[in-house]
């Protein structure tokens, strides 16, 4: 009887499963009708964060479904497998239909900045960001009134005097990668390389360095580069100009990690810290979850400790203006209603190191060994890059001047573009029609989007549009970007509006000088090993670019290793 009875209640839940989603299946199809946009309709929802983590999984199964069942799997790749191959089919606007949801997907540059233009009809799904607000709402996650408050309070500390720091932090960094780098004996030349140095670990280079400019620039700790995991263990004497000596190398009292160490291990357990409920976290005894918790807790402590000790204390020089003083002493000087809580401004420090570390590090990462593959694209850089310094007078690293040479280096910022357009940090770009039908025009037609239906900007399809980009589109060229400027809409690495990327020119600053200052001395191959040929190495790190994943941004799943070598 018991058997009976369960297989009874399952098969009465499976099929009102069944008819459930296939009403709302219908219903939404319905929808995409009603809304004069083409569609497709997928039995999966490609835009959940779900089927992005499953869906490289489940796909290549449904392939090999009989009778044409699996058809349809195709087209429900992920982004950066598809690149533009589904708006080549179904064109620059169009829908996918699911049981689940209709989603959007733009990428003609008019229908994009007309979205962004109208944000009260088109604001941001911020429900969608919920999984980024560990330590609160925050600039990031609201829209609304409560955005514009956010935004009016955090958007000045992005300053020029903060660009100074970028600047003086990011050399600073990347002077000490060069040193280790170089105290090593240089890797012999052979058949396949030139005599050089050896980085066999760019990404997590790349990331310590981010890291550490974060931490400069945002909050006055400066973290020598060695600092990366030792942390303590790291010698008194390359801990230099801390303004708060419990910052150094030793953990303050009362704290079991140093400050290094927690934003460290924070960043290390990102995922669990966002998606597991804290009490969890603490409970569970899984050593991993413990080590996630406790740093979680570190960091917040000391972030609320600086911000504490940044009270009172005017920005005396550029040196000292970074964003949580900055935020600070922008609360004494508003009105009580504008004044960002404590927990607040522990929020914001937090989405500010999460926005600006990932995104920065890969940015480099991917210019690197693009450049390595593409010599014919270096010698252009380098060449560019030589004339550009020279007219600054730039003279050594160390008496490099953010004002006299971050504005003067176009061919850089060249680099960072082409690198972003191939590579976008952001595969896709979400709003969505809250709670009404909303007009929207496009190739001559009015058409109508159904309440509640998210709207994404395709940044990967986007970038990669033989129509707009032509038809060397799938070639890096930095050149490019000297020869013809792109329409607005067409580029998206740091969105568009006034919900455009706060940090945009941090960015910036970041990258120009660790790019500079590497190539100002070195040029870059893929390093091949001893066993490697070099056409082998190339074909290597070629499948390792085209194997890229999105989590929370584009990135590498693996190190490709690099050999700098001195530039005559």
């Amino acid at each position: 009887m018991l058997v009976l009875f369960v297989s009874t209640v399952t098969i009465g839940v499976a099929t009102y499963w069944a008819v459930t989603t296939y009403r709302t299946f219908q219903r939404n199809r319905q929808a995409a009708i009603a809304s004069g946009l083409p569609y497709i309709c997928l039995p999966v929802n490609t835009f959940s964060p779900s089927w992005q983590v499953l869906g490289p999984a489940v796909v290549p199964v449904c392939r090999m479904l009989p009778f044409g069942l699996g058809a349809w799997a195709d087209d429900a790749r992920p982004a950066w497998i598809l690149k533009h191959e589904l708006h080549r089919k179904y064109g620059p606007v169009f829908m996918i239909v699911s049981p689940w949801s209709n989603v959007v997907h733009v990428v003609d540059p008019d229908v994009l900045l007309d979205v962004v233009a109208r944000r009260t009809e088109f604001p941001k799904p911020s429900e969608f960001y919920k999984i980024v607000e560990v330590y609160g709402r925050n600039v990031v996650t609201t829209d609304g009134s409560e955005w514009v408050r956010y935004r009016k309070i955090t958007g000045p500390p992005f300053s020029e005097k903060n660009n100074h720091l970028v600047w003086t932090s990011a050399l600073e960094q990347v002077s000490q990668l060069i040193a280790g780098m170089t105290s090593l004996s240089p890797s012999p030349k052979t058949s396949s390389n030139s005599t050089g140095w050896v980085l066999s670990h760019l990404q997590r280079d790349m990331k310590t360095i981010a890291l550490h400019v974060i931490s400069a620039a945002a909050f006055g700790v400066h973290l020598p580069f060695l600092a990366a995991d030792a942390g303590s263990q790291v010698p008194d004497s390359v801990w230099t100009h801390q303004e708060f000596d419990d910052f150094g190398p030793k953990p303050a009292p009362g704290h079991a990690l140093t400050f290094a160490q927690s934003i460290h291990t924070l960043l290390r357990y990102l995922i669990p810290v966002m998606v597991i409920p804290k009490a969890l976290l603490r409970a569970v005894p899984i050593p991993a979850w413990r080590s996630a918790y406790a740093a979680y807790s570190e960091f917040r402590d000391y972030i609320l400790l600086l911000a504490q000790r940044s009270k009172g204390i005017t920005q005396a020089s550029s040196e000292h203006e970074n964003l949580l003083r900055a935020l600070v002493s922008r609360n004494s000087d508003e009105a009580v209603g504008d004044r960002l809580s404590d927990d607040e401004v522990l929020a914001h420090m937090f989405v500010f190191v999460l926005a600006g570390h990932e995104t920065t590090a890969n940015a480099l990462s991917y210019a690197i060994i693009n450049l390595a593959l593409q010599q014919d694209a270096q010698a252009w850089f380098l060449e560019q890059l030589d004339e550009q310094l020279a007219a600054c007078n730039a003279g050594p690293v160390q008496d490099w001047d953010y004002s006299a040479i971050f504005g003067n280096l176009p061919a850089v910022i060249c680099l960072m573009n082409e690198t972003l357009r191939l590579y976008p940090t952001v595969a896709g770009v979400p709003k969505w029609s809250a709670d009404a039908s909303v007009a929207l025009h496009w190739d001559g037609r009015k058409c109508v989007v159904p309440p509640k239906t998210p709207i994404v900007f395709n940044t990967i399809a986007l970038h990669r549009s033989p129509a707009l980009w032509g038809e060397d589109v799938s070639q890096f060229r930095p050149q490019r970007w000297m020869e013809k400027q792109p329409r607005k809409g067409q580029f998206m690495a740091f969105s568009e509006g006034a919900r455009a990327c706060l940090g945009k020119k941090f960015a910036q600053v970041e990258f120009v000088a660790v790019i500079t200052a590497l190539f100002a001395r070195y040029r870059v191959e893929i390093d091949c090993g001893p066993r490697e040929s070099p056409a082998a190495a190339r074909k290597h790190a070629t499948a390792v670019l085209d194997s890229s994943v999105v989590l929370a941004t584009l990135g590498m799943n693996r190190e490709i290793p690099v050999r700098f070598v001195e530039r005559k």
